[in-house]
């Protein structure tokens, strides 16, 4: 149960700290973007902003409801893939790998929590149902 909450408390810190990241990376492009007349880095500062929010939702999950972030963190990767496509922007496309690793360890964890209590409801001794 230590564990659990542990790996739980520090995928979420993690991906907490890396929306933060991305939406001050992304915010400072989009800036330069618009103070810069540049449309191509207000549509890749915008995207980014887009992809660190949902990414802040899905990693906020990850503390809360682990069983629901994979939503989120998948969908942030939506708007992260078509701006590196559209924008060539290959840092865009390495964040992506981030929610999904993300999201592939918070259905870890839930399937975890299902394991153990599920265990625990097997270890019953005989004659204790109620």
């Amino acid at each position: 149960m230590l564990w659990r909450r542990l790996a739980q408390g520090a995928t979420g810190l993690v991906g907490v700290l890396a929306a933060v990241w991305v939406g001050l990376q992304s915010y400072a492009i989009a800036a330069v973007g618009v103070g810069n007349a540049i449309p191509q880095l207000e549509g890749d500062g915008g995207a980014g902003m887009v992809f660190a929010l949902l990414f802040l939702v899905g990693a906020v999950l990850i503390w809360v409801r682990p069983r629901w972030a994979w939503m989120p963190l998948l969908l942030a990767m939506v708007p992260g893939l078509l701006a590196g496509w559209l924008y060539q922007d290959v840092t865009m496309w390495g964040w992506c790998l981030v929610p999904a690793l993300l999201a592939a360890a918070s259905h870890g964890l839930h399937r975890w929590r299902r394991r153990n209590l599920r265990g625990l409801s097997e270890r019953r001794p005989r004659g204790a149902h109620g």
